[in-house]
């Protein structure tokens, strides 16, 4: 068993070259609360609220596309 952390546009490249890969991969998303996420970003750096705003908006829409995953874990 191998197993691979790959981004939503990692995923969407496996899909497109490696369809064999692709339909036998488990796919897991792991997602945070946007409370955790804003609390986990802005303790690291300082950041403007149009960036955090940016990194909220594409959040929400990743965990729009994790429809296709088997499963959902919240960190």
């Amino acid at each position: 068993m191998l197993l691979k952390e790959m981004d939503l546009q990692g995923m969407r490249s496996i899909a497109m070259h490696h369809k064999d890969i692709y339909e036998d991969a488990l796919r897991i998303f792991i997602t945070l609360s946007d409370e955790v996420m804003i609390r986990r970003i802005t303790t690291r750096a300082p950041i403007s609220d149009e960036e955090l705003h940016k990194r909220l908006i594409t959040a929400a829409g990743e965990r729009e596309q994790a429809k296709i995953y088997a499963s959902h874990i919240v960190n």
